[in-house]
């Protein structure tokens, strides 16, 4: 996850909303805003999608990225969402609060309608409407002003798991987890690369200084180093065996 600092976004500006309502557009323009303060633009958005963030396991091409940005089809595809929500936050408590607020937008979008209003008296009655339960999808259906004479029973015979939310919020804090872990295991990795590299330099530098003690079989001045190593000949060999041996292990 990004940090959301205000910067300015490259890219087009956005074009205008084209959902299919009020509520799809105001989820459309809670995207762009996301996108503007971490300084994203389309193409942007499109490099960092993964696979993983989709069900379908496919990333949406380009175009369709700007369709969904624009509010077409996006009351249809939350986990673009998702995605989107996911890239522009910084940790998981912020990620649940803007999904928090995205899906207020998102159910708004995809509630039914209200009912029509009932005929008045010159008009013919209407006949009586037939209730396809697998119609409702898992919306909430709201009834007014209507007579039940019986028994009535409405069921979709489909009930979301229970804790299905949690088990993903959950699941999204492991993944934020193993991020932050794996960015700490390459930290560590960069510094004992540094650490190896310097030491190799170290060990250059003591063979090049016993070569030139070695060959010269004179005392070492301060313009060598000299004072960072033994003066005894017999130490200084074995100072560069003990170099030359490192440096066989480490290779």
């Amino acid at each position: 996850m990004t940090e959301t600092q205000p910067v300015a976004r490259r890219g087009r500006p956005w074009g205008p909303l084209q959902g299919a309502g009020p509520a799809i557009n105001d989820l459309a323009h809670l995207l762009r805003i996301r996108l503007d303060a971490a300084g994203l633009s389309l193409n942007d958005l499109y490099a960092q999608l993964v696979p993983e963030n989709f069900r379908s396991g496919q990333v949406p091409s380009r175009s369709t990225i700007a369709r969904r940005l624009s509010g077409v089809g996006l009351e249809s595809d939350w986990d673009f969402v998702e995605a989107v929500v996911d890239l522009t936050t910084r940790d998981a408590d912020e990620c649940e609060r803007v999904l928090r607020h995205a899906r207020q937008f998102w159910d708004a979008a995809n509630r039914l309608p209200a009912p029509a209003a009932p005929g008045t008296a010159d008009d013919p009655e209407d006949p009586p409407a037939v209730l396809d339960p697998s119609a409702l999808d898992g919306r909430t259906l709201a009834i007014r002003n209507a007579t039940f004479h019986g028994p009535v029973h409405i069921t979709t015979n489909h009930y979301p798991p229970a804790g299905s939310d949690h088990e993903i919020t959950e699941l999204r804090e492991q993944l934020l987890d193993a991020r932050r872990r794996l960015t700490e295991a390459l930290t560590r990795l960069n510094e004992a690369h540094r650490e190896l590299a310097s030491t190799r330099r170290e060990l250059d530098d003591l063979r090049s200084l016993c070569d030139r003690l070695l060959r010269a079989g004179a005392r070492p001045t301060p313009d060598d180093r000299s004072e960072r190593f033994p003066m005894n000949r017999e130490l200084l060999r074995k100072h560069l065996e003990a170099a030359r041996t490192s440096e066989q292990d480490d290779a």
